[in-house]
């Protein structure tokens, strides 16, 4: 499994630039010759898909969170992922089709992006003649401040409008959550699972009914979104997610397995959003514990939609 050293950079709104490479197994990477593209905006950002890795985005916004958002837009696949962002700066995504590797790289010159996005491009695999220029780029008013993040980490908390109906409406519905994390960007797999209530007193009470998987993106949402043992399918619906410069996915893999089937309770601290957060924070997300009940709020919508902070907005899943 291939894992690229690369320097970082970090999200924000941007203009796209799209580039599809050549995907033959022994082919030469061809890619079409892009002058550099610039951006008025601050910030700047490269998302990639790792199912077709010969697809990467770009572009720039006002914000880390915002251009990340449209990279991940304009790549245009399900499973695409931002790798970094950068501000003030220059920066280049740079792939090799044969071998399979990339890396990409920001700096306060031109020419420093272009030495970097090649180094790690040829420490992740490729070679100076195999590793081609996808994505030059350049954000507002590159200078010696030029700064940015690697994005190894990943998490989603992933949400059920229509959960926790308690009684037909009347009290309810609450809405309900799983969770997911990153283990390998350049992968692309994932762990993910859910605290789907207790096993008795309506729900309520008894052993957790939870249940934990891994995969690549696709059987991340056909798990959510397909009738599983605890829900029927349409049952989750939407996600947010939010990505960072580290993860700590064997600890969180860890959390997980010691919060499954233990003593569920609706106000004890260990129910959906309970596990949700306190999985998500040991792998690595900005999470505040103390905003899930009893010191916050216990209502997983009023989490979803309003405790996230800095995440990226709701979406379908």
């Amino acid at each position: 499994m291939l894992k690229l050293p690369r320097i970082g950079l970090r999200p924000a709104a941007m203009a796209a630039v799209v580039v599809c490479l050549s995907t033959g197994a022994s082919a030469a990477v061809t890619v079409t010759a892009l002058p550099a593209q610039a951006s008025a905006q601050p910030y700047g950002a490269f998302a990639y898909s790792p199912s077709n890795w010969h697809v990467v985005a770009a572009g720039f916004g006002s914000s880390a969170t915002a251009a990340e958002t449209a990279a991940i837009k304009n790549c245009g696949k399900g499973d695409c992922i931002p790798v970094t962002w950068f501000e003030h700066g220059y920066a280049q995504f740079d792939v090799s089709n044969s071998p399979h590797a990339w890396g990409d790289a920001y700096s306060t010159t031109a020419q420093g992006a272009t030495q970097l996005a090649l180094s790690y491009c040829e420490k992740g695999g490729g070679t100076a003649s195999s590793c081609k220029p996808a994505t030059p780029v350049v954000d507002a008013s590159p200078s010696s401040a030029s700064t940015g993040a690697d994005l190894l980490g990943r998490a989603c908390m992933v949400f059920a409008p229509l959960g926790a109906d308690i009684i037909d409406g009347i009290l309810g519905p609450y809405g309900h959550v799983g969770w997911a994390f990153l283990t390998d960007r350049d992968s692309g797999t994932w762990i993910f699972g859910a605290n789907e209530g207790g096993s008795q007193l309506k729900g309520l009470g008894g052993p957790s009914k939870t249940w934990i998987d891994n995969g690549n993106w696709s059987k991340l949402v056909h798990d959510f979104s397909s009738a599983v043992d605890y829900h029927s399918a349409g049952y989750y619906l939407f996600l947010r997610c939010s990505s960072f410069a580290g993860n700590n996915s064997l600890q969180a893999y860890n959390k997980a397995l010691s919060l499954s089937h233990t003593t569920y309770s609706f106000f004890g601290n260990n129910d959906c959003l309970t596990n949700a957060v306190d999985i998500l924070r040991v792998y690595g997300a900005t999470l505040n514990a103390s905003d899930t009940w009893p010191s916050g709020t216990w209502a997983p919508k009023d989490y979803y939609y309003n405790e996230l902070t800095g995440w990226e907005p709701s979406g379908y899943l």
